[in-house]
């Protein structure tokens, strides 16, 4: 196990990793953005730091990404964008891509604003898994080559606005997120991880470390 930290571009993480000065750090990395990472990516490089990119991403109409669905105008892109993390963990010397395990139904997502919009009707648990399992091959192969560790984070079907807060826990909603996902997973690696802030310690659980 390597206990380090969640950070993202935002001043408030360069505080906190000279506070913490940890080994290890793990950051939210939202792929529509990644150009302002550049700073951040330099700090680690600098410290010499384990590193794992926490993927969020969305198709131009909020659409979140989600390679467990049977339509194509969402996975093929959804697959894109997980590919192009992989590949920017990969130029970074970075050791890993975690990415939560979609959902049976089309969701928007305002990153900004922490809201999740449901969109539609869930499809059935089985075929959504032989959807998201397909394309999971695929990816892991593609991680693979490029001896990145590909994991997918452990969470429940219900989910909440306003993600941080405390209040809003009472009152979850269901986005039908996969949950069975590691059973037959290709992956080589299992991930758990709590959600946490930026600043608070991190755990993650490696089933295989990178040599990277």
């Amino acid at each position: 196990m390597i206990l380090g930290i969640k950070v993202g571009p935002q001043k408030d993480s360069f505080d906190d990793l000279a506070k913490a000065n940890p080994p290890f750090a793990e950051i939210w990395f939202n792929i529509l953005r990644k150009d302002q990472y550049n700073n951040l990516f330099q700090e680690l490089k600098r410290r010499n730091m384990k590193v794992g990119l926490h993927f969020w991403g969305h198709l131009p109409d909020h659409t979140w990404t989600n390679i467990a669905l049977p339509n194509n105008a969402i996975v093929e892109p959804s697959m894109a964008q997980l590919k192009e993390t992989i590949d920017t963990a990969y130029i970074h010397g970075f050791q890993y891509v975690v990415f939560h395990p979609s959902t049976r139904i089309p969701v928007k997502i305002y990153l900004d604003e922490q809201r999740f919009v449901p969109a539609g009707e869930p499809i059935p648990e089985e075929k959504a898994q032989e959807i998201f399992l397909e394309n999971l091959t695929i990816l892991t192969e593609y991680a693979n080559e490029r001896n990145i560790i590909l994991a997918i984070e452990t969470i429940p079907s219900r989910d909440t606005n306003d993600w941080y807060s405390p209040n809003k826990r009472d009152n979850p909603f269901n986005i039908f997120n996969l949950e069975n996902t590691n059973k037959d997973s290709p992956l080589q690696t299992t991930s758990v991880t709590p959600r946490v802030q930026s600043g608070q310690l991190n755990a993650r659980l490696y089933g295989q470390q990178s040599s990277r």
